[in-house]
């Protein structure tokens, strides 16, 4: 089994691609754009032709767990739909996300809503509702 992990230098995709290394028998891919770790494929998913070399790897999962407060509705318009775009049918998505509710009020039972742009940490909470948005696009046969 080949897995790709999308943002494997952050927090939560390291911690998941450290994992998988150390319980898998498979191919275990993490990317990066910023990191220095020659481990890690250097990606940028803003870049359509960065995303076709991903593609190219033939994963039978893909782990997308980026985390970037200032550009994360460009990676979801740009890098997340152009995945989705791209995927064959037999590859499964995972789009780690996170709940979006107001102030303590986090349950998954809380619809999300687009902030303005006044309001805390609106890039990063509707970059995530439009990942959402595209993860939902795809069709489950």
């Amino acid at each position: 089994m080949r897995i790709l992990i999308i943002g494997a230098s952050g927090y939560l995709g390291n911690t998941i691609y450290k994992k998988l290394k150390a319980i898998s028998s498979g191919e275990i891919y993490g990317t990066c754009c910023n990191s220095t770790s020659n481990e890690f494929l250097k990606i940028n998913v803003l870049n359509k032709s960065d995303i076709k070399k991903l593609i190219s790897l033939k994963p039978d999962i893909i782990i997308w767990s980026i985390y970037d407060p200032e550009q994360e509705i460009s990676l979801s318009q740009i890098g997340l739909n152009e995945i989705v775009n791209n995927l064959s049918e037999h590859v499964r998505l995972i789009y780690i996300s996170t709940t979006v509710g107001q102030g303590k009020d986090q349950s998954e039972n809380v619809l999300p809503h687009k902030r303005k742009d006044d309001e805390y940490f609106y890039k990063y909470i509707n970059g995530k509702i439009e990942g959402e948005n595209i993860v939902k696009t795809i069709i489950i046969t």
